[in-house]
C-alpha cells in the first residue's frame, strides 16, 4: 500500500512506475494466494496453508485502493472476496 500511496502522489513517469509495481504485486497475490473462499493465504507457513484474516484484510485494502485508482473490476472482485 505504501508503493501505491506514493504512486498517487507523484507525477509521470514515476507514477506509472510505482503503479506498475503495485499492480505486479497484486497480480502475484491474486494468482497464487487467493483461497477458495476468497481470503488470502499467507503462503509462508508450511504447517498452515489456509486463508488468514490478517493477509486478507491487508491485501483486501490494497485491492480496493487499486480498484479506486485503476477502475479495473478484477481488483474490486478480489477485494470483496477478501
Amino acid at each position: 500500500m505504501g508503493v501505491l500511496a506514493t504512486a498517487v502522489r507523484v507525477t509521470e513517469p514515476r507514477k506509472r512506475r510505482f503503479l506498475s509495481s503495485a499492480k505486479s504485486f497484486a497480480a502475484l497475490v491474486m494468482e497464487k494466494y487467493v483461497g477458495p473462499s476468497g481470503g488470502i493465504r499467507n503462503g509462508l507457513w508450511p504447517k498452515f496453508d489456509g486463508e488468514w484474516w490478517c493477509s486478507s484484510g491487508i491485501f483486501g485494502s490494497l485491492a480496493f485502493l487499486l480498484y479506486d485508482e485503476t477502475g479495473q473490476k478484477r481488483y474490486l472482485k478480489t477485494a470483496l472476496g477478501a
